[in-house]
């Protein structure tokens, strides 16, 4: 995306337009993807890996949610680097480090069950990705509406979606393989 934003560069408005386009783009196939991995994780994960990973389901399944907001953090990389935010950047993902990593040895070590990390994890990224949109607005001519008229339709859809499939799902008539099949079609 760096040489295609370098082209327009010169133009705060048709930088800031092709952004906007960039990110309602990447939220609406993260936040489908990812949500649709959530919501078909039992039947994945068993189809797929088999059995004997019956214990990393909710895992599976809480990675998957996180997965949506990281695809948008890594879409606006290329924004702040066309900025010159590297700097505001690379703070920021040193803070999300800071928080990460002691949030993680923690719930690791605290004896809670081991969703909890991706869930720990979930929450943290969260947090990241807001703060990564409060310094696009603070330090682009990008403002909170902007962001928000683009992404709450991607984040709705996808929620939506979760829950239709998540509502209408069925044992597949005791195959998982059919079962997932339903569900994506659903989706």
């Amino acid at each position: 995306l760096v040489p295609s934003y370098a082209k327009i560069a010169h133009s705060p408005e048709e930088l800031r337009t092709a952004f906007l386009r960039v990110i309602s783009f990447v939220a609406t196939v993260s936040f489908s993807a990812s949500l649709g991995m959530a919501v078909i994780a039992e039947d994945f994960v068993l189809t797929v890996l088999g059995d004997q990973w019956v214990d990393g389901i909710p895992i599976f399944h809480w990675l998957a949610i996180y997965g949506a907001f990281l695809g948008v953090i890594l879409g606006l990389q290329s924004y702040f680097q066309i900025n010159r935010l590297e700097r505001v950047l690379g703070l920021s993902y040193a803070g999300y480090v800071l928080l990460l990593l002691p949030s993680m040895v923690w719930v690791g070590y605290s004896g809670y069950p081991l969703e909890m990390i991706a869930q720990a994890r979930l929450a943290i990224t969260v947090v990241f990705f807001v703060w990564l949109m409060a310094c696009i607005v603070r330090y682009t001519p990008v403002s909170t509406g902007d962001l928000l008229s683009v992404l709450w339709r991607p984040m709705i859809a996808g929620g939506a979606m979760y829950a239709v499939v998540t509502l209408l799902h069925s044992d597949g008539l005791g195959y998982r393989a059919l079962s997932m099949l339903q569900d994506v079609s659903v989706g």
